[in-house]
């Protein structure tokens, strides 16, 4: 829920940016386009940041689950009743 939450407002953020943007060139007033321009490359910092780190997250969660996946196989044949008897290491 809190993912969404934050690919909502990171959308939202990415919107108003967009906005600064196209409104920066096209402003009839002189003082307006060097304001919106501002706004608009300080809105953009905060969203490259943030991108970076949101996808920081998401590969070191793919990592962990592959990592996870990988380490439950080799332990699979053993984990049933069934083979557990002969998964057991006897001495020679």
């Amino acid at each position: 829920m809190a993912q969404n939450i934050v690919q909502l407002v990171l959308g939202v953020l990415a919107y108003v940016a967009a906005a600064h943007s196209d409104l920066a060139p096209r402003h009839p007033d002189d003082a307006a386009p060097a304001a919106h321009r501002a706004r608009y490359e300080y809105l953009a910092l905060i969203l490259k940041g943030w991108s970076t780190e949101l996808s920081i997250d998401v590969t070191s969660l793919g990592v962990q689950a592959h990592a996870a996946r990988a380490s439950s196989r080799k332990r699979a044949p053993c984990s049933s009743a069934a083979t557990r008897a002969s998964c057991r290491f006897t001495r020679a």
